[in-house]
């Protein structure tokens, strides 16, 4: 059987190379922030949104101008990436499942897509357009001889994550024993229909106290000032190490379950 599955993995850039993950990043906001600006004078005129085709031929017209003219240096899939984003957030919003698009700010989250037969990955590196290859962090995650679909670049905390889709063959899995119930409870993690219980992971509660402690902090510091910059560059470390901790329990307590009645 043939899927879709995902990695994700940390990068380890050098400095040039983060220069330009910002730089695409920044691209990919342009040309959202841009296409958002001719949908809303296009909705208000005839009560719908443009096409990705059409916001795609527009982006041609966006680039030839002598303002624009650093959109050479950028892959274009940055750009294509984050008109079919608007495009999705607009259909969604025509049908009811989410709320009208908004503007992304240059302080907001960080990250651009990009696809195409140039992309390539192994083991211990990933190759971007116009960028080369990139070093990862953790050597052999990445299964070897695959071919990315397409790789998000994401920044989060000062650090830059890359995540991809590859199509590959599954085989098939058999039961491995009776079926398990499982509920999430407030004093437990997870207690199961056979007797077993997993509690929370106990570094979860100091990671907790010590995020209100710096949140307070942050709250009375001075808007603009440098030490609220780093505060605000701690609030991220410390949000990021508590949805690591989160989800390696996660991981944990499912990777028991389904390996119980393996032998």
């Amino acid at each position: 059987m043939k899927i879709s599955r995902a990695y994700k993995t940390e990068l380890d850039p050098n400095a040039s190379q983060v220069i330009h993950f910002l730089r695409s990043a920044g691209a990919a906001r342009w040309a959202w922030n841009q296409g958002l600006v001719v949908n809303q004078r296009y909705y208000h005129e005839t009560g719908t949104g443009l096409t990705y085709a059409r916001m795609n031929r527009l982006l041609t017209t966006w680039k030839r101008h002598p303002c624009n003219v650093w959109t050479s240096e950028v892959c274009s899939y940055c750009f294509q990436s984050a008109l079919q984003d608007l495009s999705c957030a607009f259909v969604n919003f025509f049908k009811g499942r989410a709320h009208y698009p908004r503007f992304k700010s240059k302080d907001g989250r960080k990250s651009f897509r990009v696809y195409g037969s140039v992309l390539a990955a192994d083991e211990r590196r990933v190759k971007l357009p116009k960028i080369g290859w990139v070093r990862l962090k953790e050597r052999g995650y990445i299964p070897v001889g695959v071919s990315p679909v397409s790789c998000t670049i994401s920044e989060r905390a000062g650090r830059w994550f890359v995540s991809f889709q590859v199509d590959e063959e599954l085989e098939s899995g058999l039961a491995t024993g009776a079926p398990v119930g499982v509920d999430l409870g407030l004093t437990d993690l997870a207690c199961a229909s056979d007797g077993r219980r997993w509690t929370g992971p106990k570094a979860l509660a100091g990671k907790l106290r010590k995020l209100a402690h710096v949140q307070r902090k942050l709250a009375r510091q001075q808007k603009g000032s440098g030490r609220r910059e780093d505060t605000k560059q701690r609030v991220a470390r410390l949000y990021l190490q508590i949805t690591n901790i989160r989800g390696n329990a996660l991981h944990e307590l499912t990777s028991e379950l389904v390996g119980a009645g393996l032998p």
